[in-house]
């Protein structure tokens, strides 16, 4: 739902000892359709947004109709939140105590929720997208106050793109059974800021999903040590996993199948592998690099060969 406030319209200097009522509001009506008739337009500006005759009929309605010019008001006296609501700006959280205050008032909160919701759903989802730790950490600590009925709205694009990372690592899990799989590939789901960003997300709305995260990492190190023989890179996977706060079924399995593994590969050169690729989770791939390597010795010796004829 896009929010808009009127006190755009009513003006900057309007006192706050000010009358405010739907009679004021009905003139303000009258005077912007007035508006749409002298000036020939058929759309005007408010705040940014283009709004056509028929939009500003709905838009007074529906004031009219809800009676909250007293919230309108307070929003429009608080610009960070007025930001907030109408353009998704995230400056609002990064304030102190910001949301706390808001939540104190709770006869506002609950008028904003339908206004407010849909932004806490687009900033959580860029922010879990771009691994922006602050802002997860900003958007989670108060996440209590949303109210449970409200959490899907809230939680909407994050948990879809959770899902869709738990389908990619499933779809890694199947190809591992017959075909080849690059480390590349395999590590950019076990980045260890990811999962801990994973980890700050509200329980209990999220555990099943880290559940399902940890165990699709579970199929995966089963292929790599089965299938592919390459039980380094599965101790890599398991360990990731347990990363995570899970539940305690989910645990015991990924422990159990870690304790089996271990004896295989030296727990030291574990351990060195997992520190070595979280140190350069940013850096070159290995597969990546020997692709380039093998590139440019190809293109050298076609020069030389093509220098022959």
């Amino acid at each position: 739902m896009t929010y808009l406030n009127p006190f755009h319209l009513i003006g900057q200097d309007l006192d706050a000892n000010a009358s405010i009522d739907k009679t004021m509001l009905r003139r303000l009506k009258k005077r912007m359709l007035s508006e749409f008739e002298l000036l020939g337009e058929t759309t005007i500006s408010i705040a940014e947004k283009e709004m056509d005759k028929d939009a500003v009929l709905k838009f007074f309605d529906r004031l009219e109709r809800e009676d909250a010019l007293k919230y309108h008001f307070e929003i429009y006296n608080n610009k960070p939140l007025l930001d907030f609501l109408e353009k998704g700006d995230p400056t609002f959280f990064k304030l102190p105590n910001s949301f706390e205050k808001l939540v104190e008032n709770k006869p506002l909160f609950q008028f904003i929720l339908p206004y407010f919701l849909p932004h806490f759903n687009e900033i959580l989802h860029t922010a879990v997208r771009k691994m922006d730790t602050r802002m997860i950490n900003l958007l989670s600590k108060n996440a209590q106050h949303i109210p449970k009925q409200k959490e899907g709205i809230a939680y909407l694009r994050t948990y879809h793109y959770l899902r869709a990372r738990v389908a990619d690592l499933g779809a890694i899990g199947k190809k591992l059974e017959r075909a080849h799989v690059f480390d590349s590939e395999i590590i950019d789901f076990l980045h260890p800021t990811f999962l801990a960003n994973f980890n700050i997300l509200p329980s209990p709305y999220f555990d099943r999903i880290r559940d399902e995260y940890a165990l699709k990492l579970e199929t995966v190190a089963l292929n790599l040590h089965n299938k592919a023989r390459r039980t380094s890179l599965a101790i890599e996977a398991l360990e990731a996993g347990l990363e995570l706060t899970l539940s305690e079924n989910a645990a015991h399995r990924l422990n159990h199948i870690l304790k089996q593994l271990l004896p295989k590969v030296s727990q030291k050169q574990s351990f060195g592998k997992r520190k070595e690729r979280t140190s350069q989770s940013k850096k070159i791939p290995m597969d990546t690099k020997k692709i380039i390597y093998w590139t440019l010795r190809l293109l050298f010796l076609l020069r030389l060969f093509f220098k022959r004829l």
